[in-house]
């Protein structure tokens, strides 16, 4: 009969913790990898995007410079384009729409 120091120490080595992970069914190790696998390829999908995005604005940056962000002119016959207040209004409408959702979706979660 083993004395409980020894009992201890068997559950706590580190061949006992090995044990344990190999014990895992395999319905688990399959979800546990298929999580993975599509935690990865979201980051690669939205990396992706990102370079599709910088690629297709590249020719608009290209022909009207940085003040194509800055600028608030919109003159299709002077060939002068500025995308400010279409910015401005995106990130103003955005701003609202969270202001409102916010309240109404921490409401609906607490009661």
């Amino acid at each position: 009969m083993q004395d409980a120091e020894t009992m201890v120490t068997d559950s706590v080595r580190p061949s006992a913790r090995k044990k344990k992970r190999r014990d895992v069914h395999a319905g688990d190790r399959i979800f546990f990898y298929t999580l993975r696998s599509i935690g990865f390829l979201v980051i690669v999908l939205l990396g992706a995007i990102v370079l599709r995005l910088i690629d297709a604005a590249l020719p608009a940056f290209r022909e009207f410079g940085i003040q194509f962000l800055t600028s608030r002119e919109w003159d299709p016959v002077r060939q002068s384009f500025g995308a400010a207040p279409f910015i401005y209004g995106t990130v103003v409408s955005s701003f609202l729409a969270v202001l409102i959702s916010v309240p109404v979706s921490v409401g609906a979660a607490l009661f």
